[in-house]
């Protein structure tokens, strides 16, 4: 018996050594490795990894953007909107992938600082047109915003611009009110102009009281001015927007505006908008000019990643139609009805959708308008 104790002493204390051994084997490998890669990295470095590591972070600052004087913030911001559009009309159809000009695909930066009075900021924003073909300019504009509201000048909206087609649902990328975009032009059919707005221009904002903004434009090179009264609030269930604006250009004047009403428990919403001529050039065509719209449906979040939004409408546009870039010219009036559906996926900033639009006019054939897209933001 103790014979046998001392013959399993040296086997267990060989096997300990041989484990001791290896781990510290592997340890001095491991303390090798770091310490010529760390050796080879400084080499690369020029013996000087902290100094190198600035150098690179000065390259990268050099190429990408930045504050120019670091006291004023920058936002590069954008979209992207591209749709497939089925235009039918006398037994022809065409197809179409365009650039959905409801809201183009864009991109543009903004800034802002503060000064002792306030602050003070720019727009710069750049459109891509429908067939992909041309680059607009939409903003270039500096602004001051004090107790007294803000200032903008340059290139950028009138103060009614979009004042007729206030929507709380996520319907404007599909159907905007008063408007035919992105199908203005389509077989005879004019688009109506009560949302359009973009000049250069000086523009006063209010600040903001008891929900309402009101706001005024003028366009030094025409003379022209228009203004406007928007409100947006959320009380006893219901979430709204409105918004009224009066025009006066070119010897045109006239009235719009909309209103959007939603009850936030149901997610049941309805919008309406009118456009009126008061006085110019529409006043001398005896004929009919009050153009028209309404929507209504149901908003509401069903587990896809997003409020889907399921709409229908109805408008008319009077006989004498405001047509984008043009003025108010005779028509024989335009009625349109169809529908649309909305999915927002929240995660990734997109909105899918598709519309259905029928154009009747007694001038031409009645027009069928289908359109398919997405639109990511950034």
């Amino acid at each position: 018996m103790h014979t046998k104790r001392k013959s399993r002493r040296p086997a267990r204390h060989h096997g300990t050594n041989l484990i001791y051994t290896a781990i510290a084997a592997a340890f001095l490998m491991v303390a090798g490795v770091v310490f010529f890669g760390q050796n080879a990295r400084a080499a690369d470095l020029g013996g000087n990894c902290c100094a190198d590591l600035e150098e690179r972070i000065a390259e990268l600052e050099a190429t990408a953007a930045r504050k120019g004087n670091r006291k004023v913030s920058l936002t590069v911001y954008g979209s992207v909107n591209e749709a497939l559009t089925v235009i039918r009309a006398d037994g022809q159809s065409e197809r179409r992938i365009v650039s959905n000009q409801i809201d183009p695909t864009k991109f543009g930066m903004t800034g802002s600082g503060k000064t002792g009075f306030g602050a003070v900021g720019f727009q710069i924003e750049v459109g891509i047109g429908a067939d992909h073909s041309d680059l607009t300019i939409r903003e270039s504009r500096v602004w001051i915003e004090t107790v007294a509201g803000r200032v903008d000048l340059g290139h950028t909206t009138t103060a009614a611009k979009d004042v007729a087609a206030m929507s709380v649902a996520n319907t404007v990328v599909a159907s905007k009110m008063l408007s035919l975009a992105p199908h203005n032009g389509t077989v005879g059919i004019p688009d109506v102009g009560y949302n359009d707005g973009r000049a250069d221009l000086v523009k006063w904002t209010s600040p903001v009281f008891g929900g309402f903004v009101a706001s005024a434009s003028w366009q030094a090179a025409s003379d022209a001015w228009d203004v406007a009264l928007r409100w947006s609030g959320e009380a006893i269930g219901f979430k709204g927007a409105a918004g009224i604006g009066y025009v006066r250009t070119g010897g045109l004047e006239y009235a719009a505006g909309s209103a959007s009403l939603m009850h936030v428990a149901t997610g049941v919403f309805v919008n309406g908008a009118v456009g009126q001529p008061t006085a110019g050039q529409a006043t001398k065509l005896n004929v009919q000019h009050m153009t028209w719209q309404v929507q209504g449906g149901l908003e509401r979040n069903v587990g896809l990643g997003g409020a889907t939004t399921a709409f229908a409408e109805y408008g008319e546009a009077g006989d004498a139609t405001l047509i984008s870039g043009i003025g108010f010219v005779p028509t024989d009036g335009v009625k349109f009805y169809g529908a649309g559906l909305v999915q927002a996926i929240d995660a990734g900033a997109l909105d899918l959708y598709a519309s259905w639009r029928r154009y009747e006019a007694p001038s031409a054939p009645s027009t069928d308008v289908m359109m398919v897209g997405g639109r990511v933001r950034f």
